[in-house]
C-alpha cells in the first residue's frame, strides 16, 4: 500500500514528534532554558534515569554523532553505508566489551536501523537499535567507531551533503539509562486532551515500548563534520525559522568556548592541561565578567569528578555573593544530572557543603530575605535531588524546610522531595496539609506533585 503523506510532510511530522518528545520530557533543558549550555547533547534528567548503579541488561538505541543543525540527518544509499563498519565499545572498569553494529555489508543479528517511516527505496536513517540486550550503568565509557569505504550522500532538515569516506571515532556517556520510563507528565497532559480514551491509552503504550528498560546513547564528546554540498533539505523554507534560531545558538556556545579558551590562556593558563584548566576556570567563575563566569561553570562540570573540590571551595566561600556561589551549584547538578561523577565523589565534599547551604541560606539574621540567597538555597535543594542515593541524606532537613515561613523555601523543599521519590515517604503527612491547606495556588501544585512522586502512585 502506498503511503499517502508526500515524503517531506512524512519526515516533518517525524521532526516534530521527535522535538515534542525532547520538550516533553525535559531532555532538552540546555535548548530552552540555559544559554551557557551546549545544544548538541542530549541528556535526560537524573529523575528519569536509573538509580541501579551496578550492570543492568538493556537494550541500546544510538545515533550517529553527525555535526548538524537539526535531530535527523538520512543517508540516501544503505548498501553504500552497510559496506563499511560500525562498532560501539563499552568500557566498565577493567573490563570492555566490543559490539559490531554492522559490517561486510549487513547488520549484526540483535541490529536494525531505527524504525521510522520508510523514506525511500534505499534510504536510512542516521540512527540503530538493538532488539537484544546488552549489560549497561551509569558509569561506563562509550566508544563509536565508524569506517566508511564509500562517501555517503544524505539529506537533513535545510541542506544536503556527504559524510566523506574515511575512519570517525567519537567517544561518550549514554544520554539516559531507562528502566520503566515516568510517564507522568505524559499522562496528566493527556488526561486534559479531548482525544479518545483508546487513542491515549495507545500513546502511553507506544511510549513504553519505545523507552523502556533502554540505553540511550546520544551524548557524544566529537562530532563528525558533514560536507555541506548545497541544495534544499526535506525541512519547506516558511518552517526554518526555528532552525536558524537552533543554529544561531549553537553557534553562540561555540563563540563562548573560544572566548573561555583565550581567557584562560590570557590568565596563564594552560587550557589542554586539567590541573591547570581546573583552575583557571575557577579564577573565571568567581570574577566579575558574568558571561565568563557562566561559561566557566558549564565547563567546570563537563570536567567531571576532578573539579568538585574546587566548586565546593566556591560553594562555601561565604565572602563571595550568592550569584558565583550559585554557578557553583548549578556546575554540580549538571554533573550528577550528566552523570560525569561517581555519586560516591559528591557525598565528601559537595553534599555536606549544599546542606549547609539549605539548612542556614546565606541570609541568616537579616531581617529581609534576599533573592539571590533564596535562589542558592532552592538550587541547592535541587542538586542534592538529583545526586540520587547521595542526597537522600538531605530528606530529613527537607521535610524541616516544609515548616519554614518563606513559601518559596516551602515550594523548593517539596519540589526536591518529590524528586527523591518513595524515599521521602515521611513527608507525606506535610505535602498532604500543603497540598489542601494553603494560600499559596503555586504551593499546592507543587505539594500535589510531590505527593504523587513521593507515594510512587502505579501507572494505570
Amino acid at each position: 500500500m502506498t503511503d499517502p503523506l508526500p515524503l517531506a510532510r512524512r519526515r516533518i511530522l517525524r521532526g516534530r514528534n521527535y522535538f515534542f518528545f525532547l520538550v516533553t520530557f525535559g531532555v532538552l533543558p540546555s535548548l530552552l532554558t540555559d544559554e551557557s549550555s551546549a545544544v548538541v547533547k542530549t541528556v535526560m534528567p537524573s529523575e528519569k534515569q536509573t538509580k541501579i548503579q551496578t550492570p543492568k541488561e538493556r537494550f541500546l538505541s544510538l545515533k550517529l554523532p553527525l555535526k548538524q543543525p537539526m535531530f535527523h540527518w538520512t543517508f540516501l544509499n544503505e548498501e553504500d553505508l552497510l559496506s563499511g563498519t560500525l562498532i560501539l565499545r563499552i568500557a566498565r572498569g577493567e573490563e570492555s566489551q566490543q559490539i559490531v553494529i554492522f559490517e561486510k555489508g549487513a547488520y549484526s543479528d540483535g541490529w536494525q536501523s531505527m524504525q521510522f517511516e520508510k523514506e525511500g527505496a534505499g534510504e536510512v536513517y542516521f540512527g540503530f537499535q538493538s532488539y537484544r540486550k546488552y549489560p549497561t550503568a551509569p558509569n561506563d565509557r562509550l566508544v563509536l567507531e565508524l569506517t566508511l569505504e564509500e562517501d555517503l550522500e544524505g539529506i537533513g532538515a535545510q541542506e544536503r551533503g556527504n559524510l566523506p569516506v574515511g575512519f570517525y571515532r567519537s567517544e561518550g556517556t549514554y544520554s539516559g539509562l531507562i528502566d520503566e520510563f515516568d510517564l507522568t507528565e505524559l499522562q496528566e497532559s493527556l488526561t486534559k486532551s479531548e482525544k479518545p480514551e483508546a487513542e491515549k491509552e495507545q500513546t502511553l503504550a507506544n511510549i513504553r515500548e519505545m523507552y523502556n528498560h533502554k540505553a540511550f546513547l546520544e551524548n557524544w564528546e566529537q562530532e563528525w563534520s558533514l560536507e555541506i554540498t548545497g541544495g534544499q533539505g526535506w525541512l519547506p523554507p516558511e518552517a526554518a525559522a526555528p532552525i536558524e534560531k537552533l543554529k544561531a545558538k549553537m553557534e553562540d556556545q561555540r563563540l563562548k568556548e573560544e572566548n573561555l579558551d583565550l581567557a584562560l590562556e590570557s590568565a596563564g593558563f594552560d587550557p589542554t592541561n586539567t590541573t591547570e584548566r581546573i583552575a583557571g576556570l575557577k579564577q573565571l567563575l568567581i570574577g566579575e565578567d558574568q558571561d565568563l563566569g557562566n561559561s566557566a561553570s558549564t565547563a567546570l562540570w563537563k570536567e567531571g569528578e576532578p573539579a568538585i573540590p574546587d566548586l565546593v571551595e566556591v560553594l562555601t566561600d561565604k565572602d563571595l555573593n550568592p550569584e558565583i556561589r550559585l554557578r557553583a551549584v548549578l556546575s554540580l547538578e549538571m554533573m550528577s544530572v550528566n552523570q560525569r561523577a561517581n555519586p560516591e565523589a559528591f557525598t565528601q565534599g559537595a553534599v555536606p557543603a549544599l546542606l549547609g547551604v539549605i539548612e542556614k541560606g546565606c541570609d541568616e539574621g537579616k531581617a529581609r530575605v534576599n533573592l539571590g540567597c533564596l535562589n542558592l538555597r532552592i538550587h541547592s535543594m535541587n542538586a542534592l535531588a538529583s545526586m540520587g542515593e547521595a542526597g537522600w541524606v538531605a530528606i530529613p532537613v527537607l521535610i524541616e524546610l516544609l515548616e519554614n515561613q518563606n513559601m518559596g523555601i516551602q515550594a523548593g523543599a517539596a519540589i526536591a522531595l518529590g524528586k527523591m521519590g518513595p524515599k521521602a515517604k515521611e513527608a507525606i503527612p506535610r505535602l498532604e496539609e500543603l497540598s489542601q491547606n494553603t494560600a499559596s495556588e503555586n504551593l499546592k501544585e507543587h505539594s500535589k506533585e510531590a505527593l504523587k512522586r513521593v507515594r510512587g502512585i502505579p501507572e494505570p
